[in-house]
């Protein structure tokens, strides 16, 4: 039995040294997916995986574990700039597909966001740039309603037209007391 987690040990350490992030042990699904979606690794997660992690934005619970996530990458050193970009990128998804309850949040905490419209790194002027964009689109977003609803709705459209029919404006998500709600059309 020691020699199995001894050995189940070893494969963890290795795998954390192949890939350079610390794996989450003991963490939730959501908080794995979390790490995941912003880790510094070179490649993306799919599209409908960062979905997936908007739409549980529906639980007051899950929101605040989402959101305290992207806050605390946002928090981190310029040289973290991928995990920097990948939080601001699954922020503007959230704005895109998540529930509205958490825009209040987002808005509160928009001098965070706004800090990156003029952020360096050493790292190349590309990556510079890149999360110098993303969050001005996120600022822009917040301050503008109507635009912030057509993003929503044009997300929503391609959603639909990509899955063949099966997302629509309607999407089913549980509220926080468990019960199926339909979002507003």
């Amino acid at each position: 039995m020691l020699d199995k987690f001894i050995s189940f040990a070893k494969d963890l350490y290795f795998l954390s040294k192949l890939s350079g992030e610390q794996i989450p042990i003991g963490k939730t699904e959501l908080e794995q997916a979390l790490f995941k979606a912003t880790s510094s690794e070179n490649y993306n997660l799919p599209l409908e995986k960062l979905y997936e992690i908007a739409e549980r934005t529906s639980s007051y619970h899950d929101c605040d574990v989402i959101l305290s996530h992207i806050w605390d990458r946002l928090k981190l050193d310029s040289m973290e700039w991928r995990k920097i970009f990948k939080a601001l990128q699954l922020l503007e998804i959230i704005m895109k597909v998540g529930d509205p309850q958490c825009f209040s949040s987002i808005k509160g905490n928009i001098y965070k966001i706004k800090s990156f419209q003029s952020f360096t790194t050493s790292a190349g002027t590309g990556k510079s740039s890149g999360i110098r964009e993303k969050a001005k689109n996120i600022c822009e977003l917040l301050e503008d309603p109507d635009r912030l609803e057509e993003e929503r709705e044009k997300t929503r459209e391609v959603r639909n037209k990509l899955s063949g029919g099966s997302y629509s404006s309607g999407m089913r998500n549980t509220n926080n007391r468990g019960k199926i709600r339909r979002d507003k059309q």
